[in-house]
């Protein structure tokens, strides 16, 4: 557990745009500081979200939910959105 996180505290929810090998960097930093759930993945490669879903399962023992399109995924207003094409502009998607 993170230091700063609270036994009943819920978890943040996130979801990743773009689960290529930056992408995955993200999600797994997230996980290891804890506190986070990563709930959902968008990438438009059917290889990429097969490979991110199968090792985020392993990693936090919950699958995410996936996406092709991530016009599909912003309907989700609960989860907090990261981009990994933004990643060098440091821009959030929320």
């Amino acid at each position: 557990m993170h230091s700063g996180q609270l036994v009943d505290e819920k978890p943040f929810k996130m979801g990743v745009i773009g689960v290529g090998w930056y992408g995955m960097v993200d999600a797994k930093a997230a996980l290891k500081v804890g506190g986070v759930e990563v709930t959902a993945v968008c990438d438009v490669d059917s290889k990429h979200l097969e490979q991110s879903v199968a090792e985020l399962d392993k990693l936090q023992g919950k699958k995410p939910q996936t996406f092709k399109l991530y016009t599909r995924c912003w309907k989700k207003p609960t989860w907090m959105w990261w981009s990994s094409a933004r990643r060098r502009s440091g821009t959030r998607c929320s």
